[in-house]
């Protein structure tokens, strides 16, 4: 431990001393846990020194080339302050769309001014991170027979070894969003700071799977995972933390039960009217196509042939040259009007997803698809909270995002008249409750969620089962009693994760199977108004968010 805050200060010495200089400040890429991967988030990490004597604004704006199909670039920035004679570490992060260059050319700007010299941002090529079989984060003391024994080829995954100190690990979950699994000892635990700690079980909650080779002092309590036959283990929201022995000695049928875990969520993509048809975000579509095709067949053959015998016949054939503009002009002006009092100013978003509110941990980990239709692009009027991962079903050629106030979409990401969707994770603190309580033979709940209940039910600790109908925020309700379950095995919420291709379908499936998903001491309710996903549109016409939140009481064990 004491070597590696050595090792630590050191290089945080050598990163000052070769520092790029701005004038009072001083900028320098700090090292990065692992590769990027494409569909994923990639953090870039600087030390920040200012060494005058007064505060600063500075804004660092990373341009990244990338490929597929045709290239493109995107950009990722962020500005902060940066108080006198002090230094301060950034982490920008961002979304890699597609195969990404090493290297980007980032602007520096202080106090509005941009810098005449740019400052190099290295990070490696994303290269064999598009091999199937999972991601693995392998930790620095997991011996090295080991992974050669779980990772014989590229269908078992692709074993990713730290190559960095866990004290240089990341505290936002999502740069962990790009890894399917972790293998870890109990030193590699013992040496991670509490936020990065905390960022790592967030993770798993999200769907992640955390391999401990023995048992570490501390982790969190867990749900059974009665289906892992081979080790020791238990769900965490989503995901799922796994046991071994101190010196694991596996056999094969270890390994494929291990790989199993790590390889639950592929990566999943659909056609543009496959999204569409899953989870359409407009009611109808009244946009007049047959109307429009006809006005440019007109309009071809109006500024074509007609055009040029009209002026033949008046020898002004140099007119077309001015004729044939206004008539595409004329034509243009004649389909925007059409499309906006057809379809109108609109502006939507629709979510649909799945909620786990542990009210005990306090903590609520949603994962569904979200859309964005606009008439018209809305550059800048998009805005994710950092602790969302938001993943495109679409290549996000020429994006641009910044993380100065959360996760900002500027440009690239939303076209105009484009239904765009997006998977999306969640992992946050909230302070949400259904205080349950029990008087004169009665069941009561209050709706502690901020929003109306549309359905709930609820089973007790003695597995007794009621519900409720319609209850409006903050107010209690006496529930009907139900009778008592008669589903022997359960189901556990973390069997519902897999490929992001299906998470749109998740709240329904629950929804139709309540007392499959009921267990003692939990609830499940179904909203529309969803407080647990933020309304990233801003001035949206429309905004909706149908989901259904299975929470566990705080006094449930």
């Amino acid at each position: 431990m004491r070597g590696a805050c050595v090792i630590a200060i050191l290089f945080a010495l050598a990163t000052i001393a070769s520092a790029e200089e701005y004038g009072p400040i001083a900028i320098e890429q700090l090292p990065s846990l692992g590769p990027p991967r494409n569909g994923a988030y990639c953090e870039s990490r600087f030390l920040i020194r200012n060494d005058s004597a007064q505060q600063h604004t500075v804004r660092i704006d990373i341009k990244s080339m990338v490929f597929m199909m045709s290239s493109g670039s995107t950009h990722t920035s962020r500005e902060f302050t940066i108080a006198p004679r002090s230094s301060e570490s950034l982490s920008l992060p961002d979304f890699v769309a597609a195969n990404a260059i090493g290297s980007g050319d980032a602007i520096v700007t202080i106090d509005g001014r941009d810098q005449r010299q740019h400052l190099t941002v290295t990070r490696p090529n994303v290269g064999d991170w598009n091999r199937g079989g999972g991601y693995v984060l392998i930790g620095r003391e997991v011996p090295q027979t080991l992974v050669t024994f779980l990772f014989p080829d590229y269908t078992s995954g692709l074993p990713v070894r730290a190559d960095i100190p866990p004290s240089g690990w990341s505290d936002q979950w999502i740069q962990y969003g790009r890894f399917d699994g972790a293998i870890l000892t109990p030193r590699d635990w013992s040496e991670t700071p509490p936020p990065v700690r905390a960022a790592l079980l967030q993770w798993v909650s999200a769907g992640g799977t955390l391999i401990f080779l023995g048992r570490p002092d501390s982790y969190p309590s867990l749900r059974p995972a009665n289906e892992i036959t081979e080790f020791a283990a238990g769900h965490y929201g989503f995901g799922t933390v796994v046991f071994t022995g101190n010196e694991p000695l596996l056999n094969e049928e270890q390994a494929k039960q291990l790989r199993a875990q790590w390889q639950r969520a592929p990566q999943g993509t659909q056609a543009t009217d496959q999204l569409n048809a899953s989870m359409p975000i407009l009611d109808s579509n009244n946009v007049p196509i047959g109307a429009m095709f006809s006005l440019l067949i007109v309009f071809a053959i109006t500024g074509g042939p007609v055009s040029l015998f009209a002026l033949a016949k008046k020898d002004r054939r140099i007119w077309i040259f001015l004729t044939l503009p206004l008539l595409a002009i004329g034509t243009a002006a004649i389909v925007v009007t059409a499309l906006i009092f057809s379809e109108g100013w609109v502006r939507v978003q629709k979510t649909t997803a799945l909620t786990l509110l542990d009210e005990g941990r306090g903590e609520a980990t949603t994962i569904g698809w979200t859309g964005i239709y606009s008439t018209f692009a809305p550059n800048g009027k998009v805005r994710f909270d950092s602790t969302s991962e938001v993943r495109p079903f679409f290549f996000a050629k020429d994006a641009a995002t910044d993380w100065t106030d959360g996760q900002r979409f500027m440009s690239g990401w939303i076209a105009s008249r484009v239904p765009s969707h997006f998977a999306l994770r969640k992992v946050e603190a909230r302070r949400e409750r259904m205080p349950i309580r029990v008087d004169g033979g009665k069941v009561f709940a209050l709706n502690g969620l901020g929003v109306p209940i549309e359905e709930l039910h609820v089973e007790l600790e003695n597995g007794a089962i009621y519900r409720a109908e319609h209850i409006p925020a903050g107010k209690e309700v006496v529930l009907k009693p139900m009778g008592k379950s008669a589903v022997v095995d359960t189901k556990d919420p973390s069997a519902l994760y897999g490929s992001s291709a299906t998470w749109h379908s998740l709240a329904g499936r629950v929804k139709n199977e309540v007392w499959d998903y009921l267990t003692p001491g939990t609830y499940i309710a179904v909203i529309k108004r969803s407080p647990f996903v933020e309304p990233a549109l801003e001035n949206a016409t429309k905004s909706t968010s149908d989901t259904v939140v299975i929470g566990r009481s705080a006094h449930a064990s």
